[in-house]
Formats: structure tokens, C-alpha cells, sequence
């Protein structure tokens, strides 16, 4: 409302500051149109030229009877008159009338100059003749300034017309200036009374605004005083004008330091009160940040081991707004989260990205006198084992006593680790390589044979160990590592309890698994498998009881590769699921092809229980196949029950119902087949072929043959023994009472393709049953 009154109040001071400017020209105006009213116009002027040329021809007339001095003299004046009179004429208010008519003013300019001529003659107009030449130029000009006069006259009226109705105008102008002024003042009047009023009520409103103010004040005040961080504030001098309680607080001051303007002097002193030295550096070190007008962040330590996140921002007027926040708590949160992120939380021994960032800063550092670092990788030996029998506690507490052992050990050029699981990383610099390394690797594995005892349970445990060494063109952390990983994979593949030096052909072993690896891959994608059919022969009644189907990888580069070799790779790499799906889909219907009494016989991993749905692969490969479920025998191993025994077992079972026959393959192999045969009523057990080998050799085995086949009969199951290569061997596992055998004595594993006709010949051999 104020600005509004301000802005009518300096409308009218305008207007009243115009007005009198524009009354002023109106009069300056009036005075130069009364003035232009008053001077000689064009009417005189113009007839006076025209009576002076009368009176310039009088004068010659005269000349034509009196020759005296006082006529000759009386010629040459009014000429010089003349003269005058035309020079007035060709210049000011009567040129500016000609110039409007072109014709006119030529016609003047012709008369002009005319009258110049006779200029020449007028010394001589005593003669008759000359003066006679002169009134003959000056006679026909009467009549032409005759007509200009006439047209002057014209003009001027028009000129006193026109300056009559700008008086007017200006007249009527002024009066209506008059009357605006009049009417602003009682305007302005009225806006002054108004304005009282308004100032009144505005001073009500400012009233309440204050207490407002005062309200928003004690509201700041106590948001101020209630932040998790000081704040405070400085001014151009330096002077601290505002400061919480906080602020206060954390150096030690009243709280009421931020009440009034205090010099930085005065605060420094206050603060050295306290009597902690620190706190003062950090205003010292806060006062630099003021002068250098910039933004900035910091911590601070103080000698109590509180740390300080200062934040200062500069402000226009040169002082500076600052927060200091206590952080001692979180730095110390962030300190352990560090620790943690970079150590194994159970052992207290780094994690493996802490061994590895060791490494690498050991191989950068590395001097050229051939000590280069060295990394001994170390795995438990069985600790899974240990883990499931005696549990998870007893794992770790074992974990502790073996971390604290390695630790023990180590020399003062030598950092532990705990990769991950039951692997254990040492990093040793600084020594002759690998002769030191092998010497640490022999002290750890004798340290760690030692029994231990937990909770008074004597624990005994070995250790694998794989050592690399980095030499001049090792670069590279992972490279160091992956090496060490090489050797203890080696080490615990020749027999565990020993340690093993990497050497490059161990690289290139793993090079050939990886790209084997891709091959597989490749293979299952590209359908690269092929299935090889053994007969299983029935040694008391005859004929092809039926084929074992064995898988081969036909590999472009490689050619036909057996199952022991790529088998525990697809395990390994998680694709057997899909290699064991697609030799049950091929193995039902290839067997469509065969005599309706012909079963066939599918491998299963014990991995294909695990990672897919068994029962779907198996329904899905009899319904694509039309294969009868009866003819389809599964053959597993005892592996297959060692895990998740229930889960497994009722899976068996499912299978069985839907007519698929199971058998345990490679029987006696295991450690608890007995057990196994009682949990679930397989259809058929094979007897290994290292048990039917020695049959013709050895009565033990066959005593074992006899007695595996009383109790399959006694439990209404069916004996096969594999790997026949002899007639004799043959004969002693029938007379043992085997019912089926399968073997090179019969027939070797053939491609689909070649195997019916085998399986006509085979009907027909009388070697199963002579």
C-alpha cells in the first residue's frame, strides 16, 4: 500500500513539474506569435518596393527637362533605394513567401536583376538618351511588382489568420493547464488526508509485524540453539555477531557468547581459557579460511580425539557463515567399516582384496636384486568334512586356532590372509625366491599337522600349500595369485598334504580346461554329442536283455572323446543338467527303434538331482519318444545318495512309480551300499568291473560276486556284472548267479546307426547262455 501511495504521490509531483515546464513554453510561444503579430509583414515591405520604383521612374522623368545637380543627385539616391528595398525582399519572411511559388520567385530574380543592370546607366541618365534607356528598363517592372504586392497581401493575411488561431489555441491550452493544476492540488489534497490515514494504520501493522519479528526471532533462536552443529558467524572485521549454543559448547564458552558482537581477539582469548591448545589452532587455522574468502571443508582433531567437519562459506560483505559438526562418532563407525571392508571379520587376518592390494604394492615396489614377493596359498584339507561332522561352530573356532598358528609363524617380511572358506594367503618380500617360500610352505604345513584341541575334541588337520614367485616381467597382482592358485589346485590333485611350485606347463594345463571348457559349451549349443550303445547281454536265458548308452563328444579338432574326460568338467561348470537331458531324450528315441523287449540304460549324474527337475527331463523325454516307461532303466551311483538323502530317495521313488526301473551302478565301490539297498528297492544292481576282473583269478572276488547276488535276489533284484572279456569270467559270474553281463566278450559300445544289426546277431549268439 505504501509503494502505491509513493507512486501517486510522485505522479502528481511529475505532473505538477511538466506543467509548469509546459506553462512556460505556452508563454514563451504567446509572446513569439504576439511578436511575429507586431514586426512589418510582407504587405509593407512589398509596396514599399513597388513606391520606391514609382518614385525611381518620377525621378528620371525629371531628368528628361532639368539637367541640375540637385535631379541628378535625387536618381541615383532613390536607385540606391530601390536597391535596399529589393535586398530586403530577396531575404527573411518575403523569400520564404516566393519560394512557395517557383514561377514567382523567378519572375523576382528576373526583376532583380534587371534593376541591377541599370546600375550601369545611372551616371549618365544626364543624357537624355541614357535616362531614356533606364525608364524604358525600369517602366514594364511597375506592373510585375504591382502583381507581387497583390500576392503578398494575400499571403500575409493568410500569416495573421494563421497566428490568430495559434493564439487562440494556446489560449484555450493555458486555461486547460490551469484547470489541471487546480484539479492535482485538490487531488493532492486529498491524498495527503488519505495518506495520514493510511500511515496510522500502517503503523498499526507495523506493530503486530514487529511482534512477529520477535516471534520468528525467539523461533530462530531456539532452532538455532537446538542444531546438531555450531554454527557461527563472522563479520568483515572478523568480529563473531552470531553463535549458537552449540557452538559454545564445543569450545567451551558461555552460552550466552553469541548474545553480542565479540572481536576474534576477545573469542581467542575466551577459547585459551579452556585450556585445550587445540581448539585454538583451529580457530587460528578458521581465521586464515576468512581472509582467503573462499569456500572450504576440513576435519579437525583435537587432542581429546574428538574430530571436527568444518564447513565455511564467505559471505558478500566479507565475513563468513561456518558449521562445525562433532563427527568423532562417525569417523569412528567409518574407521570400522574400513577396517571390516578390508578384513575378515572372523579371523581379524585381512580379506582378499586386501591381500591382493599387498600384492600389487609388493610387485610395484619390488627391487631388482632378484627378492622379489612370493605368494603361499594354503587350503584345509577335508575342512568340509569337518564342518558337517562336527558343525558349523567347531569350523570356525578352528578356523580362529589355525589363523592364529599361521600368524605365529610368519616372519616379520610376511603378511597373512584369509581368502575365503579354508584358504589362507601369505605374502613374503624381501627373501630369496622361491627356496624361502618352499621353506615357510614346509614350517606352515608341520605347524598346522599338529593336533588341536577345541573344547577338549583333539582336531588333526593337513594342509595342501601352492607357492609362486613373481619374477621380472610379472606386472601384475591377479597373474601372481592365479599362479598360486594353479599350484595348490596341483597339490591337492597329486595327493593333498603337500605343496606344489608353479611352473609355466601348470598355466597351460589350465589354459587347455578353459578352452576345453569353451569347446563344451560350444558343443551343447552346436549339438555335437553323439550316443555309443552297449549291450547287456541275460547269461541264463538268452539274448539282449538291454543297451547301456554311453555318451561321446564329437569334437572337430579332437575327435571322439569318452565321458571320464569331459563328464567331471560339465559337472564342474554347471552344464551337465543339459547335456544329461538331452542323452535321455536321444537314448528314448533311438531305443524306439529296437525289439519291444529291449530296455535301455541312461547314466544319470548325481548333479542332475540338484540343479534341475528330473522327473520333467524324464517325463518330457518318454512323451517326445513314446517310449513305454518300463524300457527306460536309470542308473545311478552311490554318490547320488551321499547329499540330501530324503530329497533324492523321494525322487527315486516318484520315478519309480511311473514305471522307470533305477539301478545302482558300479556297486561296491562305496562305503555304504548295504545301507542304500535297505533305504530304497532298486531294480538292478552292476557289480563294478574291478570285482568281476579277478573272478577267474581270485576266489575272493568271486565269493563277493556270489554273496552281492544272494542278497540283490534275497531283496528281489536283478545282478549284472560288467566288464566280461572272457568265457571264463563269464561262467563265474553265472555260476555266482549273476542273471545279466555286459562286455567286450559280447560287444564293444557302437553308434546307434551300426547297433541294430548287432542287435540281430546278438539275439542269435549262443555265448551268453553255452
Amino acid at each position: 500500500m505504501l509503494k502505491t501511495v509513493k507512486i501517486v504521490f510522485s505522479s502528481i509531483i511529475c505532473f505538477f513539474v511538466c506543467g509548469a515546464l509546459y506553462f512556460t513554453s505556452l508563454i514563451t510561444e504567446r509572446q513569439a506569435a504576439l511578436e511575429e503579430a507586431s514586426r512589418y509583414n510582407l504587405q509593407w515591405s512589398s509596396s514599399q518596393a513597388v513606391i520606391e520604383l514609382v518614385r525611381l521612374e518620377k525621378a528620371l522623368a525629371v531628368t528628361q527637362v532639368d539637367k541640375s545637380r540637385a535631379a541628378l543627385d535625387e536618381v541615383r539616391l532613390r536607385y540606391d533605394i530601390l536597391i535596399n528595398r529589393l535586398s530586403l525582399l530577396g531575404g527573411g519572411e518575403f523569400l520564404k513567401f516566393m519560394r512557395q511559388d517557383a514561377e514567382l520567385l523567378e519572375t523576382f530574380q528576373d526583376a532583380e536583376s534587371k534593376i541591377q543592370g541599370v546600375a550601369k546607366l545611372i551616371p549618365d541618365v544626364g543624357d537624355p538618351a541614357v535616362a531614356q534607356q533606364a525608364l524604358a528598363t525600369i517602366e514594364p517592372l511597375s506592373r510585375l511588382f504591382l502583381s507581387i504586392s497583390a500576392q503578398a497581401n494575400k499571403y500575409g493575411g493568410e500569416q495573421v489568420a494563421l497566428d490568430q488561431s495559434l493564439l487562440v489555441r494556446q489560449h484555450w491550452q493555458f486555461s486547460a493547464m490551469v484547470a489541471g493544476l487546480i484539479v492535482c492540488g485538490i487531488m493532492l489534497m486529498m491524498l495527503l488526508n488519505w495518506h495520514n490515514r493510511l500511515l496510522g494504520f500502517t503503523h498499526t501493522r507495523l506493530e503486530a509485524t514487529t511482534e512477529k519479528l520477535a516471534a520468528s526471532r525467539r523461533q530462530l533462536d531456539a532452532a538455532l540453539n537446538n542444531m546438531s552443529q555450531g554454527l557461527s558467524v563472522f563479520d568483515g572485521e572478523g568480529n563473531l555477531v552470531l553463535a549458537n549454543r552449540k557452538f559454545a559448547r564445543m569450545f567451551g564458552l558461555n552460552d550466552d557468547i553469541g548474545d553480542k558482537s565479540l572481536s576474534f581477539e576477545e573469542l581467542r582469548r575466551q577459547v585459551e581459557k579452556v585450556g585445550d591448545s587445540s581448539l585454538v589452532d583451529i580457530l587460528h587455522r578458521h581465521s586464515q579460511r576468512i581472509a582467503r574468502q573462499q569456500p572450504d571443508y576440513a576435519y579437525e582433531s583435537l587432542d581429546d580425539g574428538r574430530v571436527f567437519s568444518i564447513t565455511h562459506r564467505p559471505m558478500e560483505n566479507g565475513g563468513s557463515l561456518a558449521t562445525f559438526l562433532d563427527v568423532t562418532a562417525r569417523r569412528r563407525t567409518e574407521a570400522r567399516i574400513e577396517y571390516m571392508a578390508t578384513h575378515d571379520t572372523l579371523t581379524g587376518l585381512p580379506n582378499r582384496a586386501q591381500f591382493r592390494a599387498d600384492t600389487e604394492s609388493a610387485i610395484g615396489s619390488r627391487s631388482d636384486n632378484g627378492n622379489g614377493p612370493a605368494i603361499i596359498m594354503l587350503d584345509i584339507d577335508n575342512f568340509k568334512t569337518i564342518n558337517d561332522t562336527m558343525g558349523l561352530p567347531m569350523g570356525d573356532a578352528l578356523l580362529c586356532a589355525l589363523s592364529g598358528r599361521v600368524k605365529s609363524c610368519l616372519p616379520k617380511n610376511c603378511t597373512g590372509a584369509r581368502l575365503g572358506g579354508d584358504e589362507f594367503g601369505i605374502l613374503q618380500t624381501n627373501a630369496l625366491q622361491p627356496a624361502s617360500a618352499i621353506a615357510l610352505g614346509k614350517d606352515l604345513m608341520a605347524l598346522l599337522a599338529e593336533p588341536i584341541d577345541l573344547d577338549g575334541v583333539q582336531v588333526k588337520v593337513r594342509a595342501s600349500i601352492g607357492i609362486a614367485a613373481a619374477n621380472e616381467k610379472t606386472t601384475d597382482a591377479d597373474e601372481l595369485l592365479k599362479n598360486a592358485d594353479l599350484a595348490l589346485h596341483r597339490a591337492k590333485t597329486e595327493g593333498r598334504a603337500t605343496y606344489r611350485v608353479f611352473d609355466p606347463e601348470m598355466a597351460k594345463s589350465a589354459n587347455l580346461r578353459r578352452q576345453m571348457e569353451v569347446d563344451l559349451r560350444e558343443a551343447i549349443v552346436a549339438d555335437r554329442f553323439e550316443l555309443h550303445y552297449q549291450p547287456i547281454m541275460n547269461i541264463r536265458q538268452g539274448g539282449v536283455a538291454a543297451c547301456e548308452a554311453l555318451l561321446r563328444w564329437n569334437d572337430p579338432k579332437r575327435g571322439l572323446i569318452p565321458p571320464m574326460e569331459f563328464i567331471p568338467l560339465a559337472e564342474e561348470i554347471g552344464v551337465i543338467g543339459e547335456i544329461g537331458e538331452m542323452v535321455l531324450r536321444k537314448a528314448c528315441v533311438e531305443a524306439m527303434a529296437w525289439s519291444s523287449d529291449i530296455k535301455v540304460s541312461v547314466n544319470v549324474s548325481p548333479l542332475q538331482f540338484n540343479s534341475r527337475d528330473l522327473m520333467a527331463d524324464v517325463a518330457g523325454a518318454l512323451a517326445a519318444s513314446g517310449l513305454s516307461p518300463h524300457r527306460l532303466d536309470l542308473e545311478i551311483t552311490e554318490s547320488v545318495l551321499l547329499a540330501h538323502t530324503e530329497d533324492v530317495l523321494e525322487t527315486l521313488h516318484r520315478l519309480r512309480a511311473t514305471g522307470v526301473r533305477i539301478s545302482m551302478d558300479d556297486f561296491g565301490t562305496g562305503y555304504s551300499s548295504l545301507n542304500y539297498l535297505r533305504r530304497f528297492p532298486f531294480d538292478k544292481i552292476k557289480i563294478d568291473k574291478s570285482f568281476v576282473r579277478d573272478v577267474d583269478s581270485s576266489e575272493d572276488a568271486t565269493v563277493i560276486v556270489r554273496a552281492v547276488t544272494n542278497i540283490a535276489g534275497s531283496l528281489g533284484m536283478i545282478t549284472t556284472a560288467e566288464g566280461i572279456e572272457t568265457l571264463e569270467q563269464r561262467e563265474r559270474v553265472r555260476a555266482g548267479g549273476c542273471a545279466e553281463a555286459q562286455g567286450y566278450l559280447f560287444c564293444r559300445p557302437l553308434p546307434a546307426a551300426m547297433l541294430r544289426p548287432m542287435l540281430d546277431e546278438l539275439a542269435l549268439d549262443t555265448r551268453a547262455v553255452a
